[in-house]
């Protein structure tokens, strides 16, 4: 049996958690004698450890967001496996931020990603100190009740990001253009998608975006990354990986459920389960 609490992807025996922070008794009957679940795509860490505790397989894998959330545990996991990334800082306070921007040895420009943001949301181009003043009383406004955020290398990559799309064995991937010459390139911002340029850099990127995701069992993800268009040949840099992100360079939500639909289908597939009992619910 399969049991799924993913409002879309329906199997055996379906469920919704909803606002719950519990579940029921026959749920964790259910989860017993399960094959296999489907995790919903925001899915609470308590739902996870449970299932993960009765060793049962999950779709999608949720370990490596838990184990190192928001854009500070991906900075500590990218250090600690050696992923190719843009230099990166962590902070605990704004204040030593400022004090420290104040050497004339310190490289600008630079960004300032705050630990839950989001598609461009809390992400800051600081051009120079006096940028880093003015930018000052906002962060601080949103870092006050979550301290941490991290500061991070300014590559050139033109306006130009690859995004790579990874939904188990499918993969789709475009680049984010800034149209306006906004340093942050995201759609939400204003950034046209284009589906072909430089195909050899995009091939890299692809790459590096399968390995990563095979090598922390990542079932779904967007991968953003950086190429330094300064350099001759430049070299893949992992900006950042988004559990959660938008659709529309993807086609759309009815694009999306259909890699969604397969590649949940190649996972059941995978365990030696039929494929056929999973379907779309929309």
């Amino acid at each position: 049996m399969i049991v799924s609490f993913h409002p879309v992807l329906w199997a055996d025996f379906n469920t919704i958690l909803g606002g719950r922070e519990g579940l029921s008794h026959g749920e964790l009957e259910l989860l017993h004698k399960a094959e296999a679940v489907l995790l919903p795509h925001v899915c609470p860490e308590f739902l996870y450890r449970v299932v993960k505790s009765l060793n049962k397989p999950a779709f999608p894998d949720q370990g490596i967001r838990l184990a190192y959330p928001g854009k500070v545990g991906q900075a500590i996991l990218f250090k600690k496996a050696r992923i190719p990334h843009p230099k990166t800082q962590i902070w605990e306070r704004l204040w030593d931020l400022l004090s420290q921007a104040r050497d004339p040895q310190w490289r600008f420009p630079f960004l300032i990603k705050l630990n839950q943001a989001h598609e461009g949301d809390g992400i800051y181009f600081i051009g120079d100190y006096q940028g880093l003043e003015q930018r000052a009383e906002e962060i601080g406004k949103r870092t006050k009740e979550e301290r941490l955020f991290i500061t991070q290398e300014f590559v050139n990559t033109r306006g130009k990001v690859l995004r790579v799309v990874i939904v188990y064995d499918q993969i789709v991937s475009f680049w984010k253009v800034s149209t306006d010459g906004n340093p942050v390139v995201a759609i939400s911002k204003g950034a046209e998608i284009i589906r072909e340029f430089r195909p050899t850099l995009t091939e890299k990127g692809k790459k590096i975006a399968l390995e990563l995701a095979k090598e922390f069992n990542i079932h779904i993800g967007a991968f953003d990354i950086a190429f330094d268009m300064d350099e001759t040949e430049p070299e893949p840099m992992l900006l950042e990986i988004n559990f959660f992100f938008g659709r529309r360079g993807l086609g759309g939500s009815r694009r999306y459920y259909s890699l969604l639909l397969k590649g949940a289908r190649a996972w059941a597939k995978d365990l030696g389960l039929s494929p056929d009992r999973i379907r779309l619910a929309v």
